[in-house]
């Protein structure tokens, strides 16, 4: 099962300054699925995380409001679908995982690190998401 993380009242767009569909090219990260333990999981392919892309069409700043939106808009639905899926779901976490095919040393610089960092700083404000460290 495919989860959108961005399907919201909120219009995510305005507060990107560009149509998310065209920021998930440059950032790509959505939820597909349940791991066995019914956690939904998260995947995030680092590999194809193009920060002058992102500075083409939006600001880096964006990358924090478009995780919030994320978390406080769409987390809670997903937990619900996935309680849906497994009636023992009791533990409302998930699983990131991090692709790094594609990475190549080049891409990995404080700029690239800077983007990630944004992000999971907003990530962390909610525990819930968090499986085990």
């Amino acid at each position: 099962m495919y989860f959108s993380i961005f399907l919201s009242n909120v219009d995510i767009d305005a507060a990107m300054g560009c149509p998310l569909s065209i920021v998930l090219t440059q950032y790509p990260v959505l939820y597909s699925g349940n791991a066995k333990e019914g956690y939904p999981v998260c995947y995030f392919h680092a590999g194809r995380l193009t920060v002058q892309g992102i500075e083409c069409i939006t600001t880096l700043d964006s990358i924090p409001k478009m995780m919030w939106n994320t978390m406080v808009y769409q987390v809670a639905g997903i937990f619900r679908d996935a309680a849906e899926l497994n009636p023992d779901f009791v533990r409302c976490e998930q699983i990131t995982v991090i692709n790094l095919e594609g990475l190549s040393a080049s891409q990995v610089n404080s700029r690239t690190l800077d983007v990630v960092k944004k992000a999971n700083a907003v990530a962390e404000c909610i525990p819930e998401v968090r499986y085990h460290l």
